[in-house]
């Protein structure tokens, strides 16, 4: 499994794996009941401490997005809360960090409602 990190960026690797993996449920890359890879593949294929992607999927076990089986590894949750949940949690760290730029810039909450309200507006 392919996730994109940024090394550069200030959200932490296990959080921007959380959310490749959010992203791949959204998209229908991952399913209901599908294996993730082991811990140390993905740390292998990341390039990352395998500690690191044990945080992030403990945390999606915590938030219900994955399950723990034992001998089998973590899947996703069949019993997965519905996909606006999901959505939502993937928009909320997608935000983040626009927002904290934002208003490290001076911009005003205001402001950037006004941004959010003109392009929902001009979209489809």
């Amino acid at each position: 499994m392919l996730l994109n990190l940024d090394l550069r960026s200030s959200m932490p690797i296990y959080e921007q794996i959380k959310l490749g993996i959010l992203g791949k449920i959204l998209n229908g890359e991952l399913k209901r009941d599908d294996v993730l890879p082991s811990i140390r593949e993905l740390a292998s294929i990341l390039r990352v401490n395998p500690n690191t992607v044990i945080r992030a999927y403990k945390e999606l076990e915590i938030e219900g997005i994955l399950i723990a089986r034992q001998g089998i590894g973590f899947l996703v949750n069949a019993e997965i809360q519905t996909t606006r949940g999901i959505f939502m949690a993937v928009l909320q760290k997608e935000l983040l960090e626009p927002i904290r730029k934002a208003k490290r810039s001076g911009i005003e909450l205001e402001e950037i409602i006004e941004v959010v309200k003109e392009l929902w507006k001009n979209t489809e």
